[in-house]
């Protein structure tokens, strides 16, 4: 595995963050909208879209920083 210096790996960081923050918040927006005032259905949409995006930001990040968005004793 090629190690990255700390600037980069702090960036991938950075903008996993970031990219996670964006997409659980606009997942909340999109599931308010599209579920017609059920909450449930508005949870599980939220849910998975989140879901969705973690896993193809840790996919895309783990090389580069260890994609440390959630911790490594869950998995």
């Amino acid at each position: 595995m090629e190690q990255f210096d700390i600037a980069r790996r702090l960036m991938a960081e950075a903008f996993g963050t970031a990219l996670l923050v964006a997409a659980v918040i606009g997942s909340g927006i999109m599931a308010a909208k599209l579920a017609g005032g059920n909450t449930a259905i508005a949870l599980l949409c939220n849910t998975l879209a989140t879901g969705a995006i973690l896993l193809v930001i840790i996919t895309i990040f783990a090389p580069i920083c260890g994609a440390h968005f959630i911790r490594r004793s869950a998995w």
